[in-house]
């Protein structure tokens, strides 16, 4: 999932006109102050961001999107079957 999502942000930001790897690249200096990461308390943000970043291209962009991704989106989010 994190894949696909790159993919789309970057192929947003290519679509807008932007250039988006200057900004994802971070400073070796920054990652060296940074304590200690664990799995339990880095992982619950991680899912957060992730799944808050699809539901945002979901709804704003959803052709960026990978095509599978979207038609699952779509059939959990967009069914109207009720």
């Amino acid at each position: 999932l994190t894949s696909r999502i790159l993919v789309a942000c970057i192929k947003l930001a290519y679509e807008k006109g932007g250039n988006v790897i200057p900004n994802l690249l971070l400073p070796i200096s920054v990652w060296k102050r940074r304590p200690r990461l664990t799995f339990d308390n880095t992982y619950p943000w991680a899912a957060a961001g992730i799944w808050g970043v699809v539901m945002m291209l979901f709804e704003e962009y959803p052709e960026v999107l990978h095509p599978s991704l979207r038609r699952s989106m779509d059939e959990i989010y967009r069914y109207v079957g009720f």
